[in-house]
Parts: C-alpha cells; sequence; structure tokens
C-alpha cells in the first residue's frame, strides 16, 4: 500500500468530525483556554488536533562530536527515528506503487546545538549545480531561475516590470523552525522556513518589499534575522552495493536562545519534495506495429518448412510443445484469443517467466533492489525517441479470423506516447497532514499550529555541553547588520558595550579556547547589550518602565502618585500623554520657521486642474474641477530648505449646497487622506485632499536609510546618531501636513491680500473634520490627536497606531451576530476573530510608521513572546491607545470599521473608544453624543473596506454636529451602538468584553470582575475630595493653606499681584496689622489689609 494512504483516509473522518464540532460551537459556549502563561486566547484556526495530531520527537543528548556533512554518525543510531510519510502527491502525478518516497527523522543536542539528520529514500534522485539558490520565491523551491515580464501588455513603466520566480527542479527537504513552539497561525520574529536541496544548497524566501515577511530562519536581510543555522549540508544515501537508494540532509542549530534543559520543546516541521520526470500528458506517434507479419517468402528451406515451433511474432500458433502452458500466458505484444509458444526458461528479454511478472511491493526498505521497467526507463529520459523506452498503448483489435491473410495486419500503428516533464510529484510532510488547513507551506506568513515538536531529553544535569561562541557572534553579527541603530545610547551603556565587545572579540580570536571565559564574555556582552539605554532621557528607556498588564490610569500623572482631580489637572495630564505618545511612538511633531502663501486662486466648475510633478519639475495637466474649487499653494521653510505644498478646497455645487440646508452659510470642511468623498459633499461640505508628504514605502533601503518626500527634504531623515534621536514618523509627517493645511487657510482668512481672503470666504475654517481609511486612517487618528482645530475624528479601519489599544488582542474570540443589526445574507452569523495587528506585526512590517524607539517595547529576539497574565502586548508602554482618544475631549470621534475586519482593529478600535467614554463623563461631556460608532455588517471575502452608506451616516453626524442638523432616528440609533458592547458572546449572555476580559471594571485594572466598581474606568472627580491650596473662608474666618494644611507664611503675594499676611495657624490678617515676617516684601512696619479679603 502507498504511504500515506492511511492518514489521507482519516483526513475524510477528520473534516465530518470538524463540521460537528463547528456545528456545536455554535450553540454552546467553549471554555476558554488561554496560551502558555498568558491571558491571550488560543486560538487553532481550522486545525483538527484530534484528527489530525502533530508529530512528536525526542531529541537524545549526546557527548559526541558531531560534524554537519551530510553522512550521520553512529550517534545517531540511539536516537529514535519519526517517519516522514505525510503523502499529498501533486494532481495527475501519481507514482506506482513501491516507489513512493519517504523520509526518516533522527534528531539530537549536545547542548547549544539541535541536529537533525533526515533520510530521504528515493529511488530517483533529481539534482542540478545550475539552480539560483539563496534568495528565491515564495514558496522556496530548488530549481532554476525564471524571469517574466507579466505585465508588459500595459506598458510604460510596466513593460521592464520583471517577475523572477524557481521553477522546481531538484530534489529537497524543506525545514521549518518555530523556535519557541509558540505555535500561531501569523508570522513570528522567531519562525522560518528553508530548503535545502540533495546537494546541500540553501534557498529561502526573501521579500524585497516588506523585508520582514521573508524567512527570518534563511534571510540575513531579515531584519529579525533568527542567525541560528550554524550548518547544513546533504550526501548520496548508498545501499550495500554502492548504489544511490536516496540522500541525507543534516542541519545544526543553535538554540541558546531557550532554556537549555530537558523538556524544553522546539516547533519543527519538514517536506520532502519529490522531484521525478513525470507524465504530464500524452501525443499520438506512428510506430512499428509489433504484431504485424512480414509476407512469407515463397522459396523456403526443408528446414523452416519443418519447423513445428513459431516465434512470438508469429499470427497463429495452432501446434505447441508438450511442455507449454498453451494459452496461459500471453505477453503484451500479442493478439488477444491467439495462442503462442513460451520457451520453458526464458522470455525474450532474458528474465524468468514469474520474474517478468511484477512484483508486489516490499515493506523491506533497508536494502531496496534497483529494478528498471520500460516505464522507469522512460522517466530517465525526458523525450524517449526509442519505442522499446516507452510504454505504449495499442487499442485491442478485432480478432482475425483463420481465414484472413496475415497481410491485413497493418505494418504501423499509431500509439499514446507519455509525455515527460520534470515536476514535482509529490509533497510529504513529517507533521502536517490536514489539506484544509494549507496545502503547502507558506514560506511569508508561517503557520505552525500544527507543526511537530522536538522535545529535548536525556541530559543527566552532569555532563558540559559542547563549545560554543553562537551568543557572542549573534551579537557581533546583529550590531554590524543595519537592524542595529547606532549612535543613539546613553554614553554609559555605550561604554559598558563597548568594553564587553572588546572582550568577545578577544575571545574569538584567542586560538586557546576556553570555556569559562568564553561563557563570562558571552553573558557580559548579552547584559551590556540588551542595558542599552536610550540617548534622550527625558523619560525613561522601555526597559525601565514597570509592566502593567491591563489598561494605565489616565487620571494618575506619569512617575508619581498625583491623581487628575478636576478638569484644569486633566488639561495638565493630557498633555503629558501626548507628549509621551510623541516621545516614544510617533516622535515630535515639528516646528517649521516660515509659512507663506504663494498663491491663493478661485476656480468654477469645468476649469482645467494642474498638478506639481516631481519627474517633470513642472505643474501639469491633470484633468478639469467638476465643482467650484479653491486652490492654494503654500510655501514652508525649514532652516535653509523650502518646499511647496499645493492643495484644492472642493466645494460642493449649489445642488448640494441647497439640498443640505446651507445656503448661506459657510461651510465645514473634511480634510481627506483618501480624496475627494461624494458622500460629504452631498451633504454639503468642502472637501481638501491632504497631499501626501511621505511614501509608505517599507524596504529595508528606505525604512533604515535614505527616506523620500516633502516631509523628508525638509526634515531629513537619521538612521544613526545623534540626529536619529529625533526620527518623525510617517504617520506623524501627514500629521503636520494636515496641520499646515490648517495654518495655510488662516492665513489666507486673515490675509490683508483680498484674493487670499476671498479664496476661502466661503469656508468655515473653524469647523474642521479629518478622514481616512486603513493606513490613511491611521494618519487621520494621529491628525486629529495632535491638532486641537479638528473637531470630528472619523479613523476608518485604522486599528494599530490608531485607537485600538495594544494591550488587548482579540482574536480567538467568539462572535454571534445572529438577531443583530450586523448580520449578512451572505456570511455566517457565527465568528470566530482570527486576527489582531499586534504591535510586533506593526513595527516589524511598517518600520516607517513608528519611530526606533517604539521597537523597544517588545521582548528581544522574541517579540512575540507571551507575557504573564497579559492579555496583549506594549505592557511597559506608559500610556495606551485609548488615552489618545481620550486626549480629543472634548472634540468627537467616529469609528468606522468593518464589524469583522478582524486584521485591522474592529474589536479594539472599539474599545479604545468605549473607555474613552470615563474621560468625556468626567468632563461633565455627553460621552454617547460624542462618541460614535458607524461598523458596517458583516462582508464576505475581504471585509477591509468601506462604502457609501457607512460615510453617508458619518456626513450625517457631521452635520449634526456643525449645524444641529437632527438625524434620522435609525442613523443616531445606528451610531450610538457599539456593536462589540452587545451580547453576542458566551451564547447570546455577554458582551466580548465582559466575557473575554472581565469587563471595563478588568480592563482598567479593578479587582470586583464585571460587575466591580474598582477599576480606574469608575473613577470619578467628585469621588476625590478638594485638596486646598491658597485662601478660604471658614466660619467668617480666612485661612490661608498648603496642601491642605493651614499654614503660617508671613507676607505672601498673591498670583493676582496683590499682598496679605498671614498669622500663626494659618489665620489671615486684616484690617491694620504689624508685620513682623516680610519675607523680602518688606520691612517690618505696620500695615493696612483688606478688611473683607485680606
Amino acid at each position: 500500500m502507498k504511504k500515506g494512504w492511511k492518514k489521507m483516509g482519516a483526513s475524510v473522518a477528520g473534516s465530518i468530525f470538524m463540521a460537528l464540532v463547528l456545528a456545536v460551537n455554535a450553540f454552546a459556549a467553549p471554555e476558554l483556554r488561554y496560551v502558555k502563561n498568558s491571558k491571550m486566547l488560543e486560538y487553532k484556526g481550522s486545525y483538527d488536533e484530534a484528527s489530525y495530531p502533530y508529530e512528536k520527537l525526542d531529541a537524545t543528548f549526546t557527548t559526541a562530536s558531531i560534524t554537519v556533512d551530510g553522512v550521520l554518525e553512529d550517534a545517531y543510531g540511539a536516537a529514535p527515528v519519526s517517519v516522514i510519510d505525510n503523502v499529498k502527491t501533486k494532481e495527475g502525478y501519481g507514482l506506482e506503487p513501491g516507489n513512493q518516497t519517504y523520509g526518516e527523522l533522527r534528531t539530537l543536542w549536545d547542548g547549544p546545538v539541535l541536529y537533525l539528520g533526515i533520510s530521504v529514500y528515493d529511488d530517483c534522485v533529481l539534482t542540478s549545480t545550475e539552480t539560483k539558490t539563496g534568495a528565491v520565491s515564495n514558496p522556496a523551491v530548488a530549481g532554476t531561475s525564471v524571469t517574466t515580464y507579466p505585465y508588459a501588455s500595459w506598458g510604460g513603466f510596466w513593460a521592464t516590470y520583471a517577475v523572477t520566480e524557481s521553477k522546481e527542479s531538484c530534489d529537497s527537504v524543506v525545514m521549518a523552525i518555530d523556535l519557541y513552539n509558540d505555535r500561531t497561525d501569523y508570522e513570528l520574529d522567531t519562525a522560518g522556513i528553508v530548503t535545502i536541496d540533495a546537494l546541500g544548497q540553501l534557498y529561502y524566501y526573501a521579500s524585497s518589499n516588506i523585508p520582514s515577511l521573508g524567512s527570518a530562519l534563511g534571510d540575513p536581510n531579515h531584519p529579525e534575522y533568527m542567525n541560528i543555522i550554524k550548518g547544513y549540508a546533504a550526501a548520496p544515501m548508498l545501499d550495500a552495493h554502492g548504489e544511490q537508494i536516496g540522500y541525507t540532509v543534516e542541519v545544526a542549530l543553535q538554540i541558546e536562545d531557550l532554556e537549555l534543559n530537558n523538556g524544553t520543546e522546539i516547533g519543527v516541521d519538514l517536506k520532502i519534495n519529490d522531484v521525478n520526470n513525470v507524465v504530464t500528458g500524452y501525443t499520438k506517434e506512428t510506430v512499428p506495429n509489433p504484431d504485424y507479419i512480414a509476407p512469407l517468402e515463397e522459396d523456403v528451406s526443408n528446414n523452416d518448412a519443418e519447423n513445428e515451433d513459431v516465434s512470438d511474432n508469429d499470427a497463429k500458433s495452432e501446434d505447441v510443445s508438450d511442455n507449454d502452458e498453451a494459452g496461459e500466458d500471453i505477453s503484451e505484444n500479442d493478439v488477444i484469443g491467439e495462442e503462442i509458444p513460451i520457451d520453458d526458461e526464458t522470455t525474450d528479454d532474458g528474465q524468468t517467466e514469474e520474474n517478468a511478472e511484477q512484483a508486489e511491493p516490499s515493506d523491506d526498505t533497508s536494502e531496496p533492489e534497483e529494478e528498471t521497467t520500460e516505464g522507469d526507463s522512460a522517466k530517465e529520459d525526458s523525450s524517449p525517441s526509442n519505442v522499446s523506452e516507452v510504454e505504449i498503448s495499442i487499442e485491442p483489435e478485432e480478432e482475425v479470423s483463420e481465414t484472413e491473410e496475415p497481410g491485413e495486419i497493418p505494418e504501423f500503428i499509431e500509439v499514446d506516447v507519455p509525455v515527460y516533464s520534470m515536476k514535482k510529484s509529490a509533497d510529504i510532510f513529517w507533521s502536517h497532514s490536514q489539506d484544509s488547513l494549507y496545502k503547502d507551506f507558506d514560506h511569508e506568513h508561517t503557520k505552525s499550529l500544527d507543526w511537530g515538536v522536538i522535545t529535548l531529553t536525556g541530559w543527566n544535569g552532569i555532563d558540559e555541553f559542547a563549545y560554543s561562541e553562537w551568543r557572542i557572534t549573534k551579537i557581533l553579527d546583529y550590531m554590524n547588520s543595519a537592524s542595529f541603530a547606532k549612535g543613539v545610547y546613553t554614553a554609559e551603556s555605550q561604554a559598558a558595550l563597548d568594553a564587553a565587545v572588546s572582550e568577545a572579540q578577544a575571545v574569538i580570536n584567542d586560538s586557546v579556547k576556553d570555556k569559562a571565559r568564553t561563557e563570562a564574555a558571552a553573558t557580559a556582552l548579552e547584559n551590556a547589550f540588551y542595558g542599552l539605554k536610550w540617548g534622550n532621557t527625558k523619560y525613561p528607556d522601555p526597559s525601565d518602565l514597570p509592566k502593567q498588564v491591563t489598561l494605565p490610569n489616565p487620571y494618575k500623572f506619569f512617575g508619581s502618585e498625583r491623581m487628575v482631580k478636576n478638569a484644569s489637572d486633566w488639561e495638565e495630564r493630557r498633555a503629558e500623554i501626548l507628549d509621551l505618545a510623541q516621545f516614544y511612538e510617533y516622535g515630535y511633531k515639528p516646528e517649521y520657521d516660515n509659512l507663506t502663501i504663494k498663491s491663493a486662486s478661485y476656480h468654477k466648475a469645468g476649469d482645467k486642474k494642474y498638478r506639481w510633478s516631481n519627474s517633470q519639475g513642472k505643474y501639469v495637466e491633470d484633468g478639469t474641477y467638476t465643482s467650484t474649487a479653491v486652490s492654494i499653494t503654500a510655501t514652508v521653510t525649514v532652516g535653509s530648505r523650502s518646499k511647496d505644498i499645493s492643495f484644492d478646497v472642493e466645494m460642493p455645487t449649489d445642488g448640494q449646497i441647497a439640498a443640505s440646508g446651507h445656503e448661506g452659510e459657510k461651510l465645514p470642511i473634511v480634510l481627506s487622506f483618501d480624496g475627494s468623498i461624494s458622500s460629504y459633499k452631498d451633504a454639503g461640505l468642502a472637501m481638501i485632499t491632504v497631499p501626501s508628504v511621505v511614501s509608505d514605502t517599507r524596504t529595508n533601503d528606505y525604512a533604515w536609510n535614505k527616506r523620500t518626500g516633502t516631509f523628508y527634504d525638509l526634515y531629513p531623515y537619521s538612521r544613526n546618531g545623534e540626529a536619529a534621536l529625533h526620527e518623525v514618523s510617517n504617520e506623524m509627517a501627514e500629521a503636520w501636513a494636515a496641520s499646515l493645511i490648517i495654518d495655510a487657510l488662516e492665513l489666507c482668512e486673515n490675509s490683508a491680500q483680498e484674493s487670499q481672503k476671498n479664496a476661502v470666504a466661503d469656508l468655515a475654517i473653524d469647523k474642521l473634520a479629518v478622514t481616512g481609511f486603513s493606513i490613511n486612517g491611521k494618519y487621520a487618528f494621529v491628525a486629529a490627536v495632535f491638532d486641537d482645530r479638528i473637531d470630528v475624528c472619523i479613523p476608518g479601519a485604522a486599528g494599530a497606531t490608531g485607537p485600538s489599544p495594544w494591550r488587548y488582542v482579540y482574536r480567538g474570540q467568539i462572535y454571534d451576530w445572529s438577531g443583530t443589526a450586523y448580520v449578512s445574507s451572505s456570511v455566517d452569523s457565527y465568528q470566530v476573530a482570527w486576527g489582531t495587528e499586534v504591535i510586533a506585526n506593526s513595527v516589524r512590517h511598517n518600520r516607517v510608521r513608528e519611530t526606533e524607539l517604539f521597537r523597544h517595547f517588545m521582548t528581544p529576539g522574541h517579540f512575540y513572546a507571551f507575557e504573564d497574565d497579559a492579555y496583549g502586548y506594549a505592557t511597559r508602554l506608559p500610556y495606551d491607545q485609548n488615552d489618545l482618544v481620550a486626549t480629543l475631549a472634548p472634540r468627537a470621534i467616529i469609528i468606522e470599521n468593518t464589524v469583522n475586519d478582524y486584521n485591522d482593529g474592529c474589536t479594539a478600535d472599539c474599545l479604545g473608544a468605549e473607555i474613552a467614554k470615563s474621560v468625556y463623563r468626567n468632563l461633565g461631556l455627553d460621552a454617547d453624543d460624542l462618541v460614535k460608532f458607524n461598523l458596517r455588517n458583516l462582508k464576505s471575502g475581504d471585509p477591509h473596506g468601506n462604502d457609501s452608506t457607512q460615510r453617508n451616516r458619518s456626513a450625517e453626524y457631521l452635520n449634526y454636529y456643525f449645524f444641529g442638523k437632527a438625524m434620522k432616528e435609525a442613523t443616531d440609533t445606528y451610531l450610538s451602538t457599539d456593536p462589540f458592547s452587545l451580547n453576542i458572546s458566551n451564547d447570546h449572555t455577554q458582551s466580548p468584553y465582559d466575557y473575554y476580559w472581565g469587563g471595563f471594571n478588568t480592563i482598567t485594572g479593578g479587582q470586583g470582575g464585571v460587575s466591580g466598581t474598582d477599576g480606574w474606568y469608575y473613577y470619578s472627580f467628585a469621588q476625590e475630595p478638594e485638596v486646598k491650596n491658597g485662601i478660604y473662608e471658614e466660619d467668617g474666618e480666612l485661612y490661608y493653606y498648603v496642601d491642605d494644611v493651614r499654614t503660617y507664611a508671613g507676607l505672601i503675594e498673591m498670583s493676582d499681584g496683590t499682598f496679605c499676611y498671614v498669622k500663626a495657624g494659618g489665620v489671615v490678617a486684616r484690617g491694620h496689622y504689624y508685620v513682623t515676617h516680610g519675607n523680602g516684601i518688606m520691612d517690618k512696619c505696620h500695615a493696612d489689609f483688606d478688611e473683607v479679603t485680606g
């Protein structure tokens, strides 16, 4: 039986089981299960572990010296063996029974290194030295490089846009490593995949656009390169006769970042890429007919005439010798129904008759015999030209009667000849088996849910580990890469690192290896490296901040016990929160030296539009205006550098203004990072498209070298050195652009030039909203947070760096939307949240969107580490995104998203807004009137999007906010409903906030659970007694207080410039009184004080 059939059969039962599980889950809330030591939900997606359990294997400890050369030492003989035989045959490429390739895995460890010995049994090993090794496509395959121009028909730039892929042409093994066995359905910085072919050549996927999506295991240019492959090799595997029966791949992995002890688990999976010359089709070919009998010569010898035996090619055989088994065995070439004389000893090709028949496949693979069949010969030659080397399919012909002449059999016949091509005939996995989970490894988005587990075993706790310098070389390699920012640390911490590096280099260069000295140097280097402190010491380095797994208290001042007690305190605390966010996350929004209006003009519908072309260095035509518009060009100057920034104010038509009821009114403005939006113009609102001043390019060269765009032309980016301490992210750069536009509008409004003043005469510059979707939604959020002149913030699917708190990850939460306004006929109401854009995803993949310092809030070398009792990540951050939402008060925010856009903050965006309501209420504001939720219902396909229905609701709210125009009842109800506050979890009994996170009370640090009120969410200014400072009248007497204590002070100057005298006990003197303590203001003397106020 072909290997893998048993498991493939089980997959059918598994699918049925999974369907039953989903059906049950729809009616019963499953037990909450968390990942490791955290409070993040365990999420396995569609992985059915019960039906497709992952493989497990123990790694045996060894003190033997292992050389990675592809030849497995005797030490491997003591290791357990696990078979690699989960066969996924490629469609149409089936192999003959008995020839199925399979593998065996053995593992050892010697302390610092894990060794994988992979034996691949393959009767036809294909290799090539002409392959493109190193960085290749996804998936990384062993093959030749093929370049195509798929967009040539588009012309222009696209005509030369090349796509290079690798055509698989070699047998190979794919190795997938999840170093910390995190078992996730998303890519990690500690998981990656590489391919090693039968010649020992390495291949890996490298993404030039977003390098962090390449193989962290194999790509040395990856920003989080793991650098754990110590060595790899391959060698032929031979039988006792010296014949190749397969090949061996051997890999050594440095595992010193793990706890080196029995029981430590490492996620691993393997896949054999079985490449063969396979039949990909058939072609018709005319060949000699093996049954054709040439006409007999008229003159034949007596011996021929008397010969009673007939050759195999004769059409008839009426006489058969006594020893022949007449009619029982007929060769493929014989015509059906005829009896052929068969030699008792041998066939035509020299084999005995019983050996010529195909043998049953043997389960014994220790010494497979080398057999060559006609089919095998054909496989070795992809373009067979010899008839004897191919299988010939002959259609059975009608029986020929005895009266027919031999000449009626055709001399040539047409047959189907197989066409061979070198292709992969099967994927053969070690652990992965569930096809519905994925068909093949995704080298970009590693999904390790069903990968196997290798467990370290066998160490007695006494034997010495092998010598290793990897702990040193790993850090030194990292310091020499672009990933390491240089010259941005405090002098003290940099000096400690320099000293540690010097000793580490000496250890490496020393020809005499002292293990104790090496380990001491490695420890010192690690301590110094991970102890580096950020050079700007205005606030503590992230590593020095305390952990807080729930949301930090926005009412508590940073680094103190002081609490916000009133609106005035909140303004002070608000400024502190904004400063912290700029310092740690976005960078500070820079000032400019000068801004002037270069031009301001008014356009009618139909006038030509112009835009600036960087490539041509001039303004070029850009269509026509569809409505009246104002064009403004401002010149901004920073130091010696100046740049022009142009934008249009797009006015609604007269009809739109009339329909909205705004005739004679100055029009509010919507700043849009998405371009023109008809919903807002239909509502009678003006629009400005915020010009792009940066690029969202995320290549290594752009992100960490040369950033371009108007903003970076004015404020050059630096990766290293003192200037790098003042890095500004793309998000703050775009917020700067929005603020500059508002500045320009105000300049026009206040200008002495009539043309500029008239250009904005119809605009209500004091009524502003900002919007954007996806990355533009992030820009809109940051723009509003850091510019108080923006009244309404409308971030669409902003997620990370937007309103979504970093500390709360909702992956794995279950929602049942049935019975709500968010159902869809095309989408199942029973939903499992499959994603969240966590801090590691954002910082790794979007390096231009946050600062370098923000990366330091993640665990070094393990960005996705699950923290004790944490619901998410960034637990050292001294604020969270909900605090930034709160700083918008008393302004408004509308959360736009889609209820199943899990990857873009649907749940967490709403959480951030809900928690911020606490601050709104404490400020005496109507939180429900100012914090709105505009989420689309369930969407099929990719839910990441928006539509006019959604934006029409937001536009309706803007008219309510700016003009007091009542919204339709349906709109008001919709925008006032946070969909995730509904009871859509735990069988419709609780909201996700309550069921999964313990409610707003627990989320904000309370200990009383869902029904408790000790979390800061319920904090009220009124609950705290006023701390008295200054003069208070009590029982007809005036008293002077300092921090709630009556205090003697002598003569003091008040804030209004008047003076009073404070006697003993804090009593304020009135009328005529002798001043004994003038405090340098005046000498001792009599003075007169107010009889009433002192």
